[in-house]
């Protein structure tokens, strides 16, 4: 059985800047819709048991969620999924930010934000609001 290992954020970003490792978002969907690390694969933990994404047949694999809490806690099921070498990441995404990396981010995080206006706001701009002509 492969047992998760550990890897700090600026490892991670140096393997994953070489496409030297996979990463995976244990995150659920609406978690990973509204910020993610650029190349991640999202994979929720609820959806473990059912079939991966299209996950490389070899070469390491990083697992991350909002904090590492998850991640540890269900390190032996992702383990299982590991056909190389498994990691964690430590502190998860909130520890990739803290340390300055670029995440993505989705509507649903600019709306809560306060960055934009949201979904209805970027309609209206784009054709007007009801009654003009």
């Amino acid at each position: 059985m492969t047992v998760l290992r550990t890897m700090d954020v600026q490892t991670l970003a140096r393997r994953l800047e070489v496409g030297a490792v996979t990463l995976v978002d244990v995150r659920e969907r609406h978690e990973h819709a509204s910020e993610w690390i650029a190349g991640a694969l999202s994979w929720p933990l609820s959806r473990i048991g059912q079939a991966p994404p299209a996950l490389p047949a070899a070469g390491d694999l990083v697992f991350h969620c909002k904090s590492g809490m998850r991640t540890d806690a269900h390190g032996a099921r992702l383990a299982a999924h590991a056909r190389g070498n498994g990691f964690v990441l430590v502190g998860g995404i909130e520890a990739w930010k803290r340390a300055g990396m670029a995440v993505e981010r989705g509507v649903a995080n600019a709306s809560a934000s306060g960055k934009s206006g949201g979904v209805m706001s970027a309609i209206v701009r784009l054709f007007g609001s009801r009654g003009e002509s």
